[in-house]
Order: structure tokens, then C-alpha cells, then sequence
């Protein structure tokens, strides 16, 4: 998911952590949360993104994708 992120293919990223996701026991994954919060920005998929984000944010708290949801709440 990383490398289609990085190479800009974020439905194929959407799709992997989604896949990975409901096969987890573990909802909560902080890291796959944060990553599709932001291939779903990526795409346009604002409300869903915030989803994530906050997702993430629940299982542990991190400055930095706090301030970025700030950012992407305003735009």
C-alpha cells in the first residue's frame, strides 16, 4: 500500500488498506488508519478522510495528524 501511495495510486492504496482492514481483528490499526486518511484526501474523499483521522487518532494520539486534520477540516 505504501508503494502505490507513493507512486500516487491511491485507489489501489484505498483498496489494500480496506482489504487489510476487514480482515484485521484489529480495527484500530493506527498506522493503516492514518495512511488511508491520507490516500482518501488524495482522492477528493474529504469526509472519509477526517473518518480516518480520527479513527487513528483514537488508538493513539499524534500531534501531527492532528494538526494536518486541522488543515484539511479548513479546506
Amino acid at each position: 500500500a505504501r508503494c502505490c501511495n507513493l507512486l500516487g495510486r491511491y485507489d489501489e492504496t484505498v483498496a489494500i488498506l480496506e482489504q487489510h482492514l476487514a480482515d484485521a481483528e484489529d480495527f484500530g490499526a493506527a498506522d493503516l488508519m492514518s495512511a488511508l486518511a491520507v490516500a482518501y484526501h488524495s482522492l477528493g474523499r474529504n469526509d472519509e478522510a477526517l473518518w480516518a483521522v480520527d479513527k487513528s487518532l483514537e488508538v493513539r494520539a499524534d500531534p501531527r495528524l492532528l494538526a494536518l486534520r486541522r488543515v484539511w477540516e479548513r479546506s
